[in-house]
């Protein structure tokens, strides 16, 4: 099970390298990029009535050497709440490049939405038999500190 969920994930951060691409204007520099996820992040919480700010950070980890891209993650209580934050993300402009009948498993249903403006990703996960946990995890494309 876990090779499976390994082997998932490295298709979601395929589908979602493939779909960075596309040519489409997007945010110009890191701190741009990641003011821009993170305002997306807190609509989707506000929407699902979370009153914390979810944890975010730098990561080098899938960028190239001398490139940083941000993260968000947050995990929320809320029923039924993945259908409400998929149509929230598709009003904003994201695209599900992903769902959960391509992605199921037996630990968690998942879908990815991408948006092709500004080049950030969203998964959003919910453990299998655990309907109201929605766990949020946002991303930009990689860019260089301080710049492009």
């Amino acid at each position: 099970m876990r090779v499976r969920h390994h082997f998932l994930a490295a298709l979601l951060l395929g589908l979602a390298g493939l779909a960075s691409c596309v040519d489409a204007q997007k945010p110009s520099t890191y701190e741009e990029a990641a003011r821009h996820l993170e305002a997306d992040a807190h609509t989707l919480l506000n929407l699902a009535g979370a009153t914390f700010p979810g944890t975010t950070r730098s990561d080098r980890s899938a960028c190239r050497p001398g490139q940083v891209r941000h993260l968000f993650s947050a995990e929320i209580q809320a029923a039924d709440a993945s259908a409400v934050l998929v149509s929230e993300l598709q009003a904003m402009g994201y695209t599900q490049v992903a769902d959960d009948p391509d992605l199921r498993d037996e630990e968690r249903e998942l879908a990815v939405l991408w948006n092709a403006n500004t080049h950030h990703t969203f998964v959003l996960a919910v453990p299998a038999g655990e309907g109201s946990t929605v766990r949020i995890t946002g991303r930009t494309d990689c860019y260089a500190p301080g710049g492009t």
